[in-house]
C-alpha cells in the first residue's frame, strides 16, 4: 500500500510499523500503541470453550495462562493487547 498514492488500509500495528512509507493514524487524538488500550479501533479475538473448561484440562491451563502477568508481557511483546484488557472492554 505504501507505493500507491493516497491508499488507505489497515493492518496489525507491529506489521504496519515495519514498512517504509506506512503511517499510523491517531483517532480522537490517541496514537495506536500496544502499551495502551485507549485506541478506539482494535481487533478482538475470543477464546471459546464448552460451557466450562474441565479443571486440569489443557484448555483450562491455557485460559489460566492467559490471565497471568507473564503471558500478558509476552502478548504485548508480539504487538497485541492482553486478553484481560479485551474482556474488560467487551464485558
Amino acid at each position: 500500500m505504501s507505493k500507491v498514492p493516497g491508499a488507505v488500509g489497515y493492518s496489525e500495528l507491529t506489521v504496519a510499523a515495519g514498512h517504509e512509507g506506512v503511517r499510523t493514524v491517531p483517532l480522537d487524538g490517541i496514537a495506536p500503541s500496544v502499551r495502551t488500550d485507549r485506541y478506539p479501533y482494535r481487533g478482538v479475538e475470543y477464546a471459546y470453550t464448552p460451557p466450562a473448561a474441565r479443571p486440569g484440562s489443557l484448555a483450562a491451563a491455557f485460559l489460566a495462562y492467559l490471565d497471568e502477568v507473564t503471558s500478558q508481557d509476552v502478548i504485548r511483546e508480539y504487538g497485541h493487547l492482553p486478553c484481560e484488557r479485551q474482556q474488560e472492554l467487551c464485558g
